[in-house]
């Protein structure tokens, strides 16, 4: 789940379910069926978790390539004098809007 929160962090916490799914192989612990099942079935459950609530709007939403992303980034959680207000930007016009003279 902390991947579709921290998308940008998805190698580091993907590399670290594998040194300790390998690790529980070599201790003995599980066998490589088992950590490969739980792999697949927790993958599942996640996806399927975020899609649920993206549905709902609960605390995902739907990217435009059909994958769920947060619906508030980490920033949306600054109190609102330490955001930065950008004045927003024209949007582009075939129509000539400079002052003219004589008018």
């Amino acid at each position: 789940m902390r991947c579709f929160f921290m998308p940008r962090h998805r190698v580091l916490f993907f590399s670290l379910a594998v040194v300790i799914a390998m690790s529980r192989t070599i201790v003995g612990a599980h066998y490589p069926s088992d950590v490969i099942a739980g792999l697949a079935f927790g993958a599942w459950c996640t996806y399927f978790v975020a899609i649920y609530f993206s549905r709902y709007r609960m605390v995902f939403r739907i990217d435009d390539n059909g994958w769920p992303v947060p619906r508030n980034s980490i920033k949306a959680l600054k109190p609102e004098f330490m955001r930065h207000h950008h004045a927003p930007q024209a949007r582009e016009t075939d129509l000539d809007l400079r002052p003219q003279k004589g008018h």
